[in-house]
């Protein structure tokens, strides 16, 4: 029961980084609002590598690929996302973050030779059909065309970017400790926005200040803990489903923080590329296995 509370708190806490971004994109811009999450989130997590020594010594092609896998799965999706959230709904965006799964097997399959089942091919194509329903839902239902796909290419290249972490990580990866990955990827683009111009003009309010310090403190320096706390317990692949429990709270974060709606053709499509993704991702249950 700890487990589920735990897994369930992780998936809220993912979920609630969507309505955030929403909030803070409109008082930063895309690139300060993350600036700010990853700046805080590294400031959070440093004394926690100390204290439990995940620190290690690394040649320099490893810092090289972690430092570029770092770009891959904060700076560039956490931007995307926080941008596409300026014209799409929160709870739109968190649905479309689930492609990462589908991109991921099919990324997987084409570089890293690994095996395709039936089933996963039938979630491949049935989370396709998932996006394509929501996309041509959404063009027309949020005023400007162009923008509408503009912030619909940039919910997948997010997810897009996810998978080439993951699979780069995979591979290139497997011997340095997650938590300090996850550290220098969040240290590496906090270095790379504030180069772009991702620190504030002016002093925000304490107002203004409560989004940042939500998504930098909660959203993701906790959030990678109870994360990597899950592997220890219920092993990776169970802790990755959280991804399919994300789109739900991210909706109803939505819902009940900026009064936001999803029409039926919405909930189709997002049930489309949810269950799409499980197909791929969740394995046949083990006997005796439990979470």
């Amino acid at each position: 029961m700890k487990n589920i509370l735990q897994f369930m708190l992780l998936a809220a806490l993912w979920g609630a980084s969507f309505v955030f971004m929403k909030i803070g994109a409109q008082d930063f811009g895309s690139i300060g609002i993350i600036w700010m999450r990853v700046a805080i989130a590294a400031i959070c997590l440093l004394p926690l590598i100390i204290i439990w020594q995940q620190g290690q010594w690394l040649n320099l092609k490893t810092w090289g690929i972690l430092c570029l896998i770092g770009l891959f799965n904060s700076a560039i999706p956490f931007v995307s996302l926080a941008q596409a959230t300026l014209t799409l709904q929160s709870g739109l965006v968190s649905i479309l973050n689930a492609s990462t799964l589908i991109f991921t097997a099919v990324i997987a399959v084409l570089w890293l030779d690994e095996a395709f089942s039936k089933r996963q091919i039938a979630g491949t194509v049935l989370g396709i059909v998932g996006l394509v329903i929501l996309f041509y839902n959404s063009i027309g239902s949020y005023g400007n065309v162009q923008q509408t796909v503009w912030a619909l290419i940039l919910c997948l290249l997010a997810g897009l970017c996810y998978a080439l972490a993951i699979n780069l990580s995979k591979r290139y990866l497997s011997a340095v400790k997650p938590m300090f990955s996850a550290f220098i990827s969040l240290l590496t683009s906090s270095v790379v926005l504030w180069l772009l111009g991702g620190q504030p003009d002016s002093l925000p309010t304490a107002a203004q200040l409560q989004a940042p310090v939500i998504l930098g403190v909660c959203s993701t320096a906790m959030a990678f803990v109870l994360y990597f706390d899950l592997i220890k317990k219920i092993g990776a692949s169970k802790t990755a489903s959280v991804t399919l429990v994300i789109p739900v709270f991210g909706v109803l974060w939505g819902m009940a923080l900026l009064d936001e709606t999803l029409s039926v053709t919405d909930l189709i499509g997002a049930l489309c590329v949810i269950c799409g993704a499980a197909l791929i991702h969740v394995l046949p249950k083990r006997t005796g296995e439990e979470l």
